[in-house]
């Protein structure tokens, strides 16, 4: 690690603070300033990954200093001294070093500084202790221990336990480590991934004594819960919990979306790929191969589609340092395990849009490249702008209609702000003083597709010889699917007129053509299905695709392997009087490879 990235790195802690203040001002300023919706801030109650502790040992013997007999100044012999820590899940909330049969002619020559896996460091001594000669004393270095060592030539260290102490005015140096600054106190690794190699640089920094630590030295780590271990264990494979879930409850729209991970920390994170899918099934591609190799340590991350740039491609500096990105994929071919979708994964947070904000949200990570390893302290969060799903109603409560005179509708529309996407509506009858036999039944489901405003249902009232009074039946909305919310009025009241009787007229009106379920836009399936029925009891129906003759057909229409290329199909009625609908219902939609 380069000097200068190091103090980058070392600064980093101090905006990133700063910026989840500004992140909350954020999300305050942006709730007010949502019109025709709300914005929703949502993480998750789930259980983090569990906590561990463990010490892990080196027992080889250091020589202080290295050398032939009689060299009294210079680096110890390993240097460094080093422990691989494996096994541990969480993150570190207290670190303890203790040096075994430790020995020194002039203790306060030493000076011994300690290094985690991600470069961060705390000096333990550094000219303490006099000059009282000892030997086979235990020193634990312990935040929680009553003092630290005592100055020179305060007095000696014939105690066991101590806080780490350092005398040094900024002049001792430990060649290969990094070049600081140092931290004073063990809590300096709080927050870090335990995972990897931790590295002991003693040295004896003045000439005339030596010494060693006869059994080596040990760390004891404790750690608490992170919200999610990437990997789950060892340094390459699926996070724990695969996936993380944020569940959100909410019957709304979604208009836009941004995902904040607030603690982040690995050693290498251009190998982590992070998925996110919505309830919908939609998913985004938040990062992968990007960052570098580069360690970052409690770092704030948003993915924002309207940030300035996306996240660098590598690089062994700090080339992940801000806080807001667009959703970065550098590279192609890496997918998630199940159960994440195999294909078809969003480059943008757009592909969420107008989709359903309540339901699950899941966050699937790997950690694609053995060697390092990382966690997430917080859980994801989620920054949800919404609207209400489209209000659909009939356009009115009431609506009269005459024996033989079948030119009557009910009107459903939807309105909503801004685009709307497609939705459903089941529109049912029950029979009142008017019976089964007076009118046509009506079951079906009405398509809106996006954009689509209004749909009208036919009436059709049987004509028969029968003299009656006014009579009434009710249609009722029910079953809204996609961007639907039913609103008053939901039902509406249809009142025949009193009739004297005589011959039923002709059936001179022809039926409406509906479609129920269809594709459209844009599509990655090479087979589809058409959902089609009549407003007229009956009815038989012919199909035209793209150019080709009209043919006799039936609901459902099933087309396979489709090529690629725009499609467009055409779909008549035909009521049982001969009636043709003369306009025809239209599906059209387009087949593309998939991305």
């Amino acid at each position: 690690m380069t000097p200068r990235a190091r103090s980058i790195r070392q600064q980093l802690h101090r905006p990133f603070r700063g910026r989840r203040g500004r992140l909350r001002r954020r999300v305050a300023a942006a709730g007010a300033l949502v019109l025709g919706g709300s914005l929703l801030v949502v993480g998750t109650a789930a259980p983090p990954a569990g906590a561990a502790s463990g010490t892990f040992d080196n027992t080889g013997l250091i020589t202080l200093p290295a050398g032939a007999p009689g060299t009294t100044i210079g680096n110890a012999n390993p240097y460094p001294s080093s422990i691989s820590v494996t096994g541990l899940t969480g993150v570190i909330t207290d670190v303890n070093v203790t040096l075994t049969n430790i020995g020194h002619t002039h203790p306060d020559d030493l000076d011994i500084l300690l290094v985690s896996p991600s470069g961060d460091s705390v000096v333990l001594m550094s000219d303490a202790c006099n000059g009282t000669d000892f030997e086979d004393f235990d020193w634990t270095f312990d935040d929680e221990a009553t003092g630290p060592m005592p100055d020179s030539p305060a007095g000696t260290c014939s105690s066991f336990f101590y806080q780490p102490s350092s005398y040094d005015s900024g002049s001792d140096t430990w060649p290969g480590s990094n070049p600081g600054p140092h931290g004073s106190a063990l809590s300096t690794f709080d927050g870090e991934n335990p995972l990897g190699t931790w590295s002991l640089y003693a040295s004896d920094d003045a000439a005339g004594d030596s010494g060693d630590i006869e059994g080596g030295w040990s760390l004891t780590i404790t750690t608490g819960p992170s919200n999610i271990d990437i990997p789950a264990s060892g340094t390459t494979g699926n996070a724990s919990p695969y996936p993380r879930t944020v569940t959100v409850s909410s019957n709304d729209l979604v208009t836009d979306v941004d995902v904040t991970f607030n603690g982040i920390t690995h050693a290498h994170p251009d190998d982590m790929d992070i998925l996110m899918v919505g309830p919908s099934g939609a998913s985004t591609i938040l990062m992968s191969d990007a960052c570098g190799s580069f360690n970052v340590t409690n770092y704030l991350w948003e993915w924002d589609d309207e940030a300035p740039g996306q996240m660098a491609d590598s690089g062994s500096t700090n080339v992940c340092g801000g806080f807001v990105y667009q959703p970065t994929n550098i590279g192609t071919g890496d997918t998630w395990p199940s159960p994440a979708p195999a294909s078809g994964y969003g480059s943008s947070l757009s592909v969420h849009d107008l989709g359903p904000a309540g339901g699950n949200w899941s966050f699937y990570i790997v950690d694609d490249t053995g060697g390092d390893a990382g966690f997430l302290i917080n859980v994801p969060t989620l920054q949800l702008t919404t609207r209400p799903r489209a209000a659909t109603k009939f356009s009115a409560a009431t609506v009269n209609a005459a024996e033989g005179d079948n030119s009557a509708v009910l009107t459903i529309t939807r309105s909503a702000a801004g685009s709307m996407a497609g939705a459903s509506v089941t529109v049912t009858s029950t029979p009142g003083t008017a019976g089964a036999g007076d009118f046509q039944a009506i079951n079906q489901v009405v398509g809106f597709g996006p954009g689509e405003t209004s749909k009208n249902v036919p009436i059709t009232i049987v004509d028969d010889a029968a003299g009656e009074g006014p009579e009434t039946f009710t249609v009722s909305l029910s079953a809204p699917t996609g961007d639907s919310a039913l609103t008053a009025p939901s039902s509406a009241t249809v009142t025949i007129a009193a009739s004297d009787g005589g011959a039923p007229a002709a059936d001179t009106t022809a039926p409406e053509t509906i479609i129920g379920k269809a594709p459209g836009g844009l599509i990655t399936k090479r087979k589809v299905k058409i959902v089609f029925s009549s407003s007229e009891a009956g009815s038989t129906f012919q199909c035209k695709i793209k150019s080709g003759p009209w043919k006799s057909c039936k609901s459902p229409l099933k087309l396979k392997n489709l090529a690629l290329g725009k499609y467009k199909v055409l779909i008549r009625a035909t009521d049982a009087a001969g009636n043709v609908d003369p306009k025809p219902a239209k599906v059209k939609w387009k087949v593309i490879a998939q991305p």
